[in-house]
């Protein structure tokens, strides 16, 4: 149903991007409130995900252009630093290079991003 909301051109932008929305943060409620045990990770990573997930949808299905294209490089920045994790660069022989690498990978992602929004 939220699908057929996001195709119709009849619709303004705002009615779509508040039913998507809308249709996110109550899946996610709703996994929230299945779980018996509130201290876990997945309480945590959902009260998380209830904050960020409909900024992501928004930016992937939504009305907004210039969401759409902030929220793909976001995406492509971190695709790209996971993919460096896994990289033959990267130093698996000690946890202690290990850290380093993932350390330098995530100062270098946080360069770019501050590059791109001009946060300096």
């Amino acid at each position: 149903s939220v699908v057929s909301v996001l195709e119709s051109r009849w619709l303004p932008g705002r009615v779509k991007d508040k039913a998507l929305t809308t249709a996110v943060s109550t899946f996610i409620k709703s996994k929230l409130n299945r779980l018996k045990n509130k201290n876990c990770f997945l309480w945590h990573f959902y009260k998380v995900s209830l904050q960020v997930s409909p900024v992501l949808a928004q930016g992937f299905l939504g009305s907004n252009a210039a969401l759409r294209e902030e929220i793909t490089f976001f995406k492509n920045m971190m695709f790209s630093f996971v993919r460096n994790m896994f990289a033959s660069e990267t130093r698996f022989r000690s946890r202690d290079e290990l850290v380093e690498d993932i350390l330098r990978m995530a100062q270098d992602s946080v360069s770019l991003a501050e590059a791109r929004f001009d946060l300096e």
